[in-house]
């Protein structure tokens, strides 16, 4: 049974209630941020992976183009 049922409303009627508005709004705020820290984060990440790419993309260069990588 159902929140809705208990409380004696149909399923298709809008619930108008500022704390309850306010709640989910609040909650909304939260699952926001949270994501925003966690793309921010991933960037994070993918920028640090992007420079060892472009180190080791060069060392391999320097192989297929026949350079003395003692230097």
């Amino acid at each position: 049974e159902g929140v809705m049922d208990r409380l004696g409303m149909d399923d298709s009627m809008p619930i108008e209630n500022k704390m309850v508005t306010r709640g989910i709004e609040n909650a909304q705020k939260k699952v926001e941020s949270r994501n925003f820290s966690i793309r921010k984060n991933v960037l994070e990440y993918d920028d640090v992976i992007n420079q060892q790419r472009e180190i080791i993309y060069g060392e391999r260069k320097k192989v297929l183009d026949g350079e003395n990588l003692k230097d």
